[in-house]
């Protein structure tokens, strides 16, 4: 499951977590992907060594994380603000 994009205060935790909520979506998407990491790697552009990093626990460029969130059909967009 992923968390609808709100404001981290909103969450009420710490940006590392929200972090590491967003890592451990791509390695669920990785995992559950009827495609391989090669082909993964092939589409997007992310080397299959940068793949194989996040799925051992490491982390991500924000960029990489970004390109791996649309990849699997995630949007990634800043809030809009109310007029004052």
């Amino acid at each position: 499951m992923f968390y609808n994009w709100i404001h981290v205060s909103q969450l009420g935790i710490f940006k590392d977590e929200v972090i590491a909520m967003i890592l451990e979506t791509i390695r669920r998407e990785i995992e559950t992907s009827r495609h391989t990491r090669y082909l993964i790697s092939k589409k997007t552009g992310v080397s299959q060594e940068q793949l194989s990093r996040l799925m051992q626990g490491r982390g991500l460029s924000c960029e990489t994380a970004k390109i791996l969130l649309e990849y699997f059909g995630f949007e990634i967009r800043k809030k809009k603000r109310g007029s004052k």
